[in-house]
């Protein structure tokens, strides 16, 4: 009811302007008026109230012009309607007796700049007891690179989060920096160290070809044999390439030819990371029958006290002796346990295969031995 008495009497005052003398925006300069045209609003919405210069006392001032109360309701803004009499009073009721911008101070029956709600400040402004003022609520109401303190409630320059900052930077104690929060924010070669990126890894992945990650820093090392160049070994004690030493007789055959009745031979290998054939081969020339004893050993030297030396002895004629040596040691793998006779052609000699493999730390010696003697 208030709301339709208040536009009939704007209306009304309207139409009574021209006896009334009030002073509206189409008033000459000098009236009562101090700005021209309607309401204005700033940062984006904020309601300003406009004031007037110099109302008559039966006036009030509405949105910047001078408007006539009149002495029955219904009522302009800025007045209310005293239903006891129907008649027009200055000042409000409510708030809606009041002008834009403007509160009813209900105690004093008087309207006032004032807001109830945030939203009757526009953009930028909060409503703090009862009064528009620059501010904020939360973050969001903030610029660029700016946050809401929420104690103040103003917009003040820093970050609350590191998606307020730029790429490569993190939001600390309020204020953008360079810094990480996960290695993958780091550049190649990089880990991310309480919030900084620094040189370092994870793993060996992080590494370059030949480099392995130990203690978060890359170093030239190696986790097997592969890792490493030709000729050479991982030592697994301190995962570092270990070159061999030469093994010029490598893959070479071993042949021993007499014309005695008895021969002893001896071969050294070096094994490096690999599997190595050493063929021997006893050739009796001419021809010699008679009753021998044969037998065929391994010594290995230079093996860590844990490595396991495999050993294999082709005999021939699918004959397979296998053997596994621990550590450094010397063992007979094969001896015939009885004398035997050759006659004829067989007395010619024979070829043994022999192969070993080792997972020593470092590259072993291998010393492989035969010997033929007669016995009668």
């Amino acid at each position: 009811m208030f709301s339709s008495c208040r536009a009939l009497a704007i209306s009304l005052a309207l139409l009574l302007c021209p006896v009334a003398g009030c002073e509206s925006p189409a008033d000459p300069p000098g009236t009562g008026s101090d700005t021209d045209g309607p309401m204005s609003t700033v940062d984006g919405g904020d309601p300003t109230p406009k004031t007037c210069t110099s109302c008559r006392a039966d006036e009030v001032c509405v949105d910047g012009s001078c408007v006539t109360v009149p002495k029955n309701c219904p009522c302009p803004q800025e007045s209310y309607c005293n239903l006891g009499t129907s008649m027009c009073v200055v000042g409000c009721l409510e708030d809606g007796n009041c002008a834009t911008g403007r509160i009813c101070d209900g105690v004093a029956r008087k309207c006032a700049e004032g807001c109830r709600t945030d939203a009757a400040c526009g953009k930028g402004k909060i409503c703090d007891k009862s009064l528009c003022r620059v501010g904020c609520r939360r973050d969001p109401d903030c610029g660029t690179n700016e946050y809401c303190d929420s104690v103040k409630e103003v917009c003040m320059a820093g970050c609350t989060a590191d998606s307020a900052c730029m790429s490569g930077q993190i939001c600390d104690n309020l204020r953008c920096r360079a810094g990480c929060r996960a290695d993958a924010a780091c550049t190649m070669g990089q880990i991310c160290e309480s919030t900084t990126c620094r040189a370092g890894c994870r793993n060996d992945m992080g590494c370059k070809s030949g480099q392995i990650c130990e203690s978060l820093k890359c170093r030239a090392g190696c986790r097997s044999d592969m890792d490493c160049g030709a000729d050479s070994v991982c030592k697994s004690s301190t995962l570092t390439c270990l070159k061999c030493d030469a093994d010029a007789d490598e893959a070479t055959d071993s042949t021993v030819r007499t014309s005695g009745r008895s021969v002893s031979e001896r071969k050294v290998r070096v094994l490096c990371g690999k599997t190595d054939v050493d063929k021997v081969t006893w050739v009796q020339s001419p021809p010699n029958p008679g009753y021998y004893r044969k037998s065929v050993w391994v010594t290995t030297t230079g093996a860590t006290a844990s490595a396991k030396t495999n050993i294999s002895l082709n005999l021939g004629s699918g004959v397979v002796k296998t053997f596994v040596l621990s550590g450094n040691t010397t063992q007979t793998i094969w001896q015939d346990s009885f004398d035997y006779y050759c006659g004829g052609g067989v007395c010619a000699g024979w070829t043994y295969t022999v192969s070993a493999d080792s997972d020593s730390d470092t590259p072993p010696k291998v010393e492989f031995g035969f010997s033929v003697s007669a016995t009668r």
